[in-house]
């Protein structure tokens, strides 16, 4: 990965280039700025939550991201856990909408 690799107090990714920000590689039309953003909002809602089951979870969903095929049940289960452990997640419907694109598009294939 390129970029810094600071991490939140959860082990969130955070900075220049990091999972947060760039889970996606520019090759994948379908992984656009506007998702990027949206993983790097759910990191901070994370971050302000205090949540550690939901970093761990998020943090799971980062990885699988990273894989050269990420699994779309992987991620979708990975996704559900995290809206499990952080509820108000599930009420940012920009950022859900743009989180499911990862396992409804090319983007995870």
């Amino acid at each position: 990965m390129l970029g810094d690799k600071n991490k939140h107090r959860h082990g969130i990714m955070r900075g220049n280039g990091t999972r947060g920000e760039k889970s996606c590689t520019p090759s994948q039309s379908d992984c656009d700025e506007a998702t990027a953003a949206a993983l790097k909002t759910v990191a901070e809602e994370i971050e302000r939550s205090h949540s550690k089951e939901a970093a761990e979870t998020f943090a799971s969903f980062q990885e699988e991201l990273q894989r050269p095929e990420p699994r779309k049940a992987v991620l979708r289960a990975l996704w559900s856990g995290v809206t499990i452990a952080l509820p108000p997640i599930i009420q940012m419907s920009n950022v859900a909408t743009k989180v499911a694109k990862l396992w409804d598009s090319a983007c995870a294939m």
